[in-house]
């Protein structure tokens, strides 16, 4: 429907353009065939030319205005602001803007020798006329862009078309909701019965399963949580001199050997025995020193 009311909307442009159209292109012929027999140069077909060189209405004196401004001031300006000395600048720019006036006389004087000036004079009100046309062609493009308008597009056939493809869109979707709710109300119940009825034994062993691997997780949890208090109690009994590795070993080793029956037992006997060999120790160094 889109691509069908561009389409239809470029004809109807191109027929409300037509006669400004052809206006066109025969003047562009004739001007193209008189300045091809004269050898007048392609840039006289330019509205600009016309403007720069014979303004007659409020925009060729606005676009002559611009270009003075351009040539004179502004360049010049831009040319000049890295150039320090007063009256380096001043030369410099007036050096700019003779440039500029040269190439405009010389434009003038290229383009208007012999008899190219009376084919320019006779064109100019061509080349005026063909702008304002393509002026009025813009304006007649954009009105009819904007025009909300569409019964004259002959469009009924693809809107026909259009509320058929939506109808059957809702029609399949309408199917499409009526299959999913027959499916969750009915058939998902009678499949989740027979799953479980089926499966009935299955499950209940994987159930009887879980619940002994639980059982036998919060066992382990329990012995864990004794070791761990039990762990801490030898710890407070110890302190951090007799909580390591090695003492530890030691302690076990003096219960094995019989020397001690208990923890206590066992950590007085390591305590005697590390007081005992520091005072051989001692007594070694002072017989030495004897």
């Amino acid at each position: 429907l889109f691509i069908a009311n561009a389409a239809a909307v470029n004809l109807r442009m191109k027929k409300e353009n037509s006669s400004l159209l052809d206006e066109n292109k025969v003047m562009q012929a004739e001007i193209s065939q008189r300045f091809r027999q004269e050898g007048v140069p392609f840039v006289c077909r330019c509205r600009w030319y016309y403007s720069v060189f014979y303004p007659t209405d409020k925009l060729d004196f606005v676009v002559c205005a611009a270009i003075l401004f351009l040539c004179v001031f502004l360049i010049p300006f831009i040319v000049t602001r890295f150039i320090d000395s007063v009256g380096v600048k001043i030369l410099v720019w007036i050096l700019i803007a003779a440039f500029f006036a040269g190439l405009y006389f010389l434009i003038k004087a290229w383009t208007q020798k012999g008899n190219r000036l009376d084919e320019i004079i006779k064109a100019r009100s061509s080349i005026l006329k063909i702008a304002e046309n393509r002026s009025r062609i813009k304006k007649i493009n954009r009105n009819i862009k904007a025009d909300p308008d569409e019964s004259q597009y002959n469009l009924s056939e693809y809107d026909y078309m259009v509320d058929t493809a939506r109808k059957e869109c809702d029609e399949i979707k309408a199917r499409r909701d009526e299959a999913v709710k027959y499916f969750e109300e009915k058939e998902s119940v009678e499949i989740r019965t027979k799953m479980e009825n089926e499966y009935a034994a299955v499950l209940e062993d994987l159930d009887k399963d879980i619940r002994q691997l639980q059982n036998e997780l919060d066992e382990r949890n329990a012995g864990f949580k004794a070791a761990v208090d039990e762990s801490a109690v030898y710890a407070a009994a110890l302190g951090d001199k007799y909580y390591k590795a090695e003492k530890i070993d030691e302690l076990i080793g003096i219960i094995s050997e019989g020397r001690a029956e208990n923890i206590g037992q066992a950590l007085e006997t390591l305590t005697n025995k590390k007081a005992g060999t520091w005072q051989k120790t001692e007594e070694a160094e002072t017989k030495e020193e004897e």
